[in-house]
């Protein structure tokens, strides 16, 4: 993806860049766990040996596997559910931090408790499950941005003609239509502020989803 985001417009791709951290042997999830009395589940383990110790990965990147430790207590299971979503407040009991969405919206994985090995979504005491294992979850990135972020990227090239001073008849003729203040590709949004004669004063760039 470095190759087709060299901007890094792909909503926080700025900050981990498309980068793994280095993988951690074995050993060292083994000390981890004995020090924390938990097991990390075999997909998430994995990916730490094999791929990296955080980097790369869903809205800001994973985390590492030592800062996925703050703010949560591994000593206690995570609580009991019968649905999709939970709340409860306190201390994190039983959970991995694994990356950070933005406004106050995390992802974690469950390492104690019922619903081990599952992800959730939290949002202040707000708990929803959003899939069953680490490996499905951040296999949902990768089909996203193969998806849908590479395309839209592609897209990129149509509207790069779009410059300051272009009045909005122009833009129209190059791309058949306009609404007044934008131009979209299948996803992709270019805004545009207009001076008092309608040609574009400011162009805005929005990140990709």
């Amino acid at each position: 993806m470095q190759t087709e985001d060299p901007h890094y417009r792909v909503f926080g791709s700025g900050r981990h860049q498309y980068l793994l951290n280095p993988t951690q042997p074995e050993a060292v999830l083994q000390s981890f766990e004995k020090r924390h009395g938990i097991s990390l589940p075999e997909g998430y383990r994995r990916f730490l040996t094999q791929v990296g110790d955080g980097g790369a990965g869903p809205w800001y990147g994973l985390f590492s596997l030592e800062q996925t430790l703050e703010g949560n207590n591994l000593r206690r299971p995570f609580p009991e559910v019968n649905t999709n979503v939970h709340r409860f407040r306190g201390k994190r009991p039983g959970i991995l931090t694994l990356c950070e969405y933005g406004c106050g919206i995390y992802f974690y994985l469950v390492v104690r408790g019922e619903a081990y090995g599952t992800i959730w979504q939290v949002e202040d005491s707000y708990f929803e499950r959003v899939a069953p294992s680490f490996e499905s979850w951040y296999g949902q990135w990768v089909e996203m941005l193969r998806l849908k972020a590479q395309p839209i990227l592609a897209n990129e090239r149509r509207i790069a003609s779009i410059q300051v001073g272009m009045s909005l008849d122009e833009v129209i003729r190059l791309y058949g239509k306009s609404e007044k203040w934008h131009v979209q590709f299948e996803g992709l949004t270019t805004q545009f502020t207009l001076d008092e004669d309608e040609r574009i004063l400011r162009i805005i760039d929005h990140c990709i989803w």
